[in-house]
């Protein structure tokens, strides 16, 4: 079936199905059974969905006169259909019925939520997500109401395999559609608009939500180069002047995820960041630039972990407001970890028993630290060997690798090589994604209203700006401009 006929027909039944009264798509059919014990979701995916909205709005109606119900709480009857639809609708049908669509996943969620069984709705709308853009590339309202489910969950894996695909796209306002719904696209952006409905309008707080709680995830998993990629988008998303809270949330995590994974908080945000909302980041923030002075200063020179520990503790009640205290408990260890990885700047070797008195809470307890110095190595923080000549662990010795290519963190040109591709792949995929964003800026009425000023005032050809396909077009975009205008 072509393109032009299948887009026909969906929008047919789309009319007749919008024009059926609720009674009906939730009435038995000829023989008394209910239509969506009848339908098969995978082939039949408008109708099911029409059907099962329709049945979600009775009980909804129910609820709202005081009715007692369970059949749409996890496990109940209408969940259980709701969970069937999701793991076999069909993703081109559902195009063309983003709203019911939309609001399925919501009032799933608000179920699981009301019910106090959050992690119920998870992966059911994780799998719904998923099977729509496969890419995960196009930012939905939807990520946003997975993501808040699987915070309150603390469904931090869970998350994972949406929150590890980029977002390159948000969902345009697909006024004027170009081509079907239905036909193949190069980017998922072209089909996921805000109409016919498969995401709601897009807030500008709304990315800004995502980001930081996808940070938020990625810290419960402790994938702190993750969290970190996230916190910084949010930190330099642009804003018009002061910040929001959000933001600040995010500058104070930012400010302790560095410290944890990279032993500093860096002087300066990136410098995309707004300038003002940067000073209004720090200043809302004196806690926790201050406990990262007292890091700084720890490592640099001999200062006890005492003072850390006591600035610590004089806050407690900051991070407990801020919700930060489970991420500043980690801070001792984090300390105590460079404080040994700074080490190898000086030393090729050098005794465990020096390692305890400088690093150790207990300057006595060498067994503890040849045990912690072994995690380090086991989890690839340290690129050294732990010599036991005997069983007295003072007379071990900590001897750190000379270069990258040797030790027990040494890898062979296979790998290397492996991670090479990965690399070449991850810029492949990136580059893709801004050759299709530089497309449909040359496409867009503003870029042609910049263009037209420039071939105006003279400045179009030669001047530089060559990352915008489009200046210097010749005759063909000359003609078509004049037309326009």
């Amino acid at each position: 079936m072509s393109d032009t006929e299948y887009d026909k027909q969906i929008k047919s039944i789309i009319k007749l199905l919008s024009e059926t009264s609720p009674n009906q798509l939730t009435g038995g059919i000829v023989n008394g059974e209910d239509l969506l014990d009848v339908v098969d979701p995978s082939i039949n995916t408008i109708l099911y969905l029409y059907s099962l909205r329709a049945h979600i709005g009775l009980y909804t109606s129910k609820q709202a006169a005081g009715q007692q119900s369970k059949i749409l709480t996890p496990n109940g009857p209408l969940w259980v259909k709701a969970v069937r639809f999701m793991k076999r609708f069909d993703p081109l049908q559902v195009r063309y019925a983003g709203n019911e669509f939309v609001l399925l996943i919501e009032d799933i969620a608000k179920s699981a939520q009301s019910s106090n069984q959050p992690k119920a709705a998870v992966k059911p709308i994780r799998t719904a997500i998923l099977r729509l853009d496969p890419s995960g590339s196009c930012f939905t309202s939807s990520h946003l109401v997975f993501l808040r489910l699987c915070l309150h969950a603390r469904a931090f894996l869970a998350a994972k395999p949406v929150l590890d695909n980029n977002i390159y796209e948000f969902p345009s306002p697909g006024k004027k559609q170009t081509a079907f719904l239905c036909a193949q696209h190069e980017t998922s952006s072209a089909f996921i608009t805000t109409e016919p409905g498969l995401s709601r309008k897009v807030e500008y707080q709304d990315p800004l939500k995502y980001f930081l709680f996808g940070a938020m995830l990625y810290i419960g998993m402790k994938d702190w180069e993750r969290a970190l990629l996230f916190l910084e988008i949010t930190l330099i998303w642009p804003i018009a002047n002061n910040c929001s809270m959000i933001q600040v949330n995010a500058y104070r995590r930012w400010v302790l995820v560095n410290l944890i994974q990279n032993g500093r908080a860096p002087p300066d945000l990136p410098k995309t960041t707004n300038p003002h909302a940067a000073r209004q980041c720090r200043n809302l923030s004196r806690a926790y630039d201050g406990l990262a002075d007292i890091f700084k200063e720890g490592l640099d020179g001999e200062l006890a972990v005492k003072r850390l520990n006591a600035e610590i503790h004089a806050s407690a009640e900051v991070w407990r407001l801020d919700f930060t205290t489970s991420l500043v408990t980690q801070i001792p260890d984090a300390f105590r970890r460079f404080s040994i990885m700074k080490l190898q700047s000086t030393y090729t070797a050098l005794p465990l028993y020096t390692v305890t008195q400088r690093t150790s809470p207990d300057p006595n307890d060498h067994a503890e630290t040849g045990r912690y110095i072994q995690s380090l190595i086991a989890l690839g923080h340290l690129n050294a060997t732990l010599s036991q000549p005997n069983e007295n662990p003072r007379s071990w010795i900590l001897r750190f690798a000379t270069s990258s290519v040797s030790g027990p963190q040494a890898r062979s040109e296979q790998q290397m090589y492996d991670e090479l591709r990965q690399e070449m792949a991850r810029i492949t995929k990136l580059g893709q994604h801004i050759r299709n964003s530089n497309r449909k800026l040359t496409l867009s009425k503003e870029y042609i209203e910049v263009l037209k000023h420039a071939m105006n005032t003279g400045t179009a050809e030669g001047d530089g700006n060559e990352s915008f396909p489009g200046y210097g077009l010749g005759d063909e975009m000359d003609e078509d401009i004049a037309a326009d205008s």
